[in-house]
């Protein structure tokens, strides 16, 4: 399975990023922690074929309050 995430970088901008993994990614990773800007999404397997940049302008950008 796919997640999307978008992570704090050392900088204190948001990096998108793709996991592949069964379970959701954690905030724990394996060289410490990590902050995510909203929960992981798992992409449906209809979207296995999208690039990065094409789950960004689905899935990413800042969460409209």
């Amino acid at each position: 399975m796919r997640w999307f995430v978008e992570e704090k970088t050392f900088k204190g901008t948001w990096s998108p990023a793709i996991y592949y993994s069964k379970e959701p990614p954690t905030e724990k990773g394996l060289s410490g922690s990590r902050t995510f800007r909203k929960p992981p999404i798992a992409l449906p397997a209809e979207h296995n074929c999208l690039s990065l940049s094409e789950v960004i302008a689905l899935y990413g950008g800042k969460e409209v309050a």
